[in-house]
């Protein structure tokens, strides 16, 4: 069993409400004995523990059993992440605290003292209200190749990982754009609890939209976008451009002439280089 000696304490800090916040933990088995032992979680039930770091969302309190299989002698050691995670939920609290227990471990000849505590504490503070509209381009060059399928596809995907990570139960709101040489507002600013969430996905996988044709207005885009964010008393918003393109030259309005309305924030994700996209002038 080898786990680094000096990590005694997980601080997760300041946490809006609706947000999940993970951090890892590496544990090595160093022998030729699969090492195995039992983990819990103690305190605020806000914190948890779970086997799958990289699957979303919250863990279980515990007790389970961990199983490390053996190592070759002199490694690479068989290792494990967990993923011990502070949810943030109502009601409010400054100093929420709790434990990541491990202990009953078996097959180690020299095995540490147990109980291993690692202390975990978090607040949780009142949440932002969030208005984002997605503005992703669907001109034809979004038909290329990626690693994994096509930039087409690759944006659906995470478009619905987008929509996935949205708070419950918060407020916040999203419209979705698509653009070409034009621009198509496919939903109108509406509020994201988990009933709807589902619709917003239904939009994105539908073949008949995100279809890649015509030319890039991104602009246009932006603007089909900010004309959805006109509510002043939200704290954030937001526009959010994919787009794996430059501008096609001539548009009546540009980046390089179009004027944004005051508080909202642009942010871009370009599927390219600075030098086949316009991300220079998106940053």
């Amino acid at each position: 069993f080898f786990m680094d000696p000096t990590l005694t304490t997980l601080n997760y800090g300041e946490i809006e409400v609706g947000y999940r916040f993970g951090k890892g933990v590496k544990i090595e088995n160093r022998g030729d004995l699969p090492l195995i032992f039992n983990v819990e979680v103690l305190g605020d039930n806000r914190f948890t523990v779970s086997q799958t770091p990289d699957v979303p969302g919250p863990g279980v309190r515990g007790p389970i059993t961990v199983t490390i299989p053996a190592s070759p002698l002199g490694g690479p050691f068989n290792s494990q992440i967990l993923r011990a995670t502070f949810d943030a939920q109502l009601p409010l609290v400054t100093g929420a605290t709790g434990t990541l227990r491990i202990s009953g471990i078996q097959n180690d000849l020299m095995p540490p003292a147990q109980p291993i505590d690692i202390a975990l504490s978090g607040d949780v503070i009142a949440a932002k209200t969030l208005d984002v509209a997605l503005v992703i381009d669907r001109s034809g060059s979004m038909s290329g190749n990626m690693a994994s399928g096509t930039k087409e596809q690759a944006v659906r995907r995470a478009t619905e990982l987008f929509f996935n990570l949205l708070r419950d139960n918060v407020g916040d709101r999203a419209a979705i754009v698509q653009f070409n040489t034009a621009a198509n507002l496919l939903q109108p600013l509406t509020a994201m609890p988990p009933a709807t969430r589902q619709d917003f996905i239904n939009i994105v996988a539908n073949p008949a939209n995100l279809a890649p044709n015509g030319g890039t207005a991104i602009a246009v885009g932006i603007l089909e976008g900010a004309a959805q964010l006109t509510d002043p008393a939200r704290d954030v918003r937001a526009a959010l451009v994919v787009s794996d393109g430059m501008e096609n030259p001539g548009l009546p309005v540009n980046l390089d002439n179009f004027t944004m309305p005051a508080g909202i924030a642009v942010h871009s994700l370009c599927l390219g280089t600075s030098g086949n996209t316009d991300h220079p002038k998106l940053q």
